[in-house]
This record gives structure tokens, sequence and C-alpha cells, in this order.
């Protein structure tokens, strides 16, 4: 058939039933669904300063009282953290709050270098203070006790020197200024020290845990946790 003469509207329309002739029409392709939100990403922070991981609208809030110098809370910290991100967290059944119960001016320095950089680092920088704990807390015997220090930052800077808590932050991409920074931060010191009167107004020690509200008598492990846990996202 000859196209001279043709318009090209009916160029285009020859064209096209030319082309599509014989052909099979598909189905419209339908996107992938998305996958699951991982509520372990989201952190937040609390009026009081405390910080929070998991979906904020979770069906169970735990509240843990941590201690950086507590050898169970470094205990508790190593075994609940992946069954507890992986599992409750993730799946937005749980989100975790960790509040302060700061116990002596070890604990004092390393939970400031923990919540350098905010809640986005501060659950990683937990873990790995608390990993590493035996070996931090075995050289705080190199601190001279024997003399008071000019300022209580000044003391946090010798702490985290001679622990080696300041090489564990450089190796974690933090500088020397930064972690300087995050000792010597009064708004933070200030958040720290009326989170922990706050906290051992509730406790008598650490670790403990607060489930819903409700501060759980002779719960200080995973193990003694984890089925008060189950419990609470079953009903």
């Amino acid at each position: 058939m000859s196209v001279k003469g043709l318009g090209w509207s009916a160029v285009i329309a020859l064209a096209l039933s030319a082309g599509f002739a014989g052909a099979t029409v598909s189905k419209p392709h339908k996107p992938a669904a998305r996958s699951a939100v991982n509520w372990a990403r989201q952190t937040s922070i609390t009026p009081a300063g405390a910080y929070v991981l998991g979906k904020p609208a979770a069906k169970v809030r735990l509240v843990e009282y941590i201690s950086y110098t507590c050898s169970h809370c470094a205990d508790y910290v190593r075994e609940a953290t992946l069954p507890l991100k992986t599992g409750y967290v993730a799946r937005g059944q749980a989100v975790i709050e960790l509040r302060h119960a700061v116990r002596d001016p070890f604990d004092l320095t390393a939970t400031l270098l923990a919540r350098c950089g905010g809640p986005a680092r501060f659950f990683g920088n937990t873990e790995a203070i608390m990993a590493a704990q035996s070996v931090w807390l075995a050289k705080a015997d190199d601190y001279d006790r024997s003399g008071a220090p000019p300022s209580i930052d000044d003391g946090l800077r010798v702490i985290a020197r001679l622990t080696g808590l300041d090489q564990l932050m450089v190796a974690r991409g933090y500088t020397p200024a930064q972690i300087d920074a995050c000792l010597t931060n009064d708004a933070q010191q200030k958040a720290v020290t009326d989170m922990t009167s706050a906290s051992f107004a509730k406790i008598s020690g650490t670790p403990s845990f607060e489930l819903n509200g409700t501060v759980l008598d002779g719960v200080h492990s995973w193990a003694a946790l984890e089925p008060q846990l189950q419990a609470a996202v079953a009903r």
C-alpha cells in the first residue's frame, strides 16, 4: 500500500496498526511491594534527654536503666541487643528508651562519650563501649585519685585518656576536639545528672527495667526480662 498523499495522522495510524498486528496485550506491571519498615533504624529523644530506639507508638515501651561501669549491664547489652533490635524493635512491637543511672566518674565519662553525636550514634556507641568494658575499666586504676583535678572537665579528660575511652571513640570516627566537646558540654552533663537522680528515685540498682510504666522487681538480666517482654507483646 502506498502512503503517498496520506496525512501524517493517517501514516502514524497505519504504522501503529502494522506494529501491533498480532501482538498480545500484556497486563499492567505491578510495582514490587515495599519492604516493611525496619524500626530499629529510627531514633529519637525524650524531653528529659533520654535516647529512644524504635517506633515511638509501639505497643510496648521498654525502659532500660543502665550504668556503663556495671558488669551486669555489659552482659545485658551483649545478650539483649541482637534479639531486641532484629526482633521486637525492628518489627515495631517494642520501643527502647535508655535512661542513665551514673554511679561514678568513670561511668559519667563513658556516658557523655556514648551520647556524642546524638540519638543516631548513641546506641552504636553504647554497644561499643560495653563490648570493651573489661578492657577500659581495668585501666581505671591508672586514674590518680590522690589529687582532685582543678575541674570536673579536666578530670573527665584524664579518665578518657587513661582508660583508653578516647581512643575507642577515635576508632569510631570522632576527632579529639569532638571528644573534648562532648566531655565538657554543660547541657549534657546536667541532662545526665538530672536523669540519674530521677532514675535512682525509681530503682535500687542496675540494670533495671520498666515495661509500659511499671518497674519490674527482681528483673536484672535478659534471661529474666525476655519472658516479661514476650507476655507484654502478646497482650
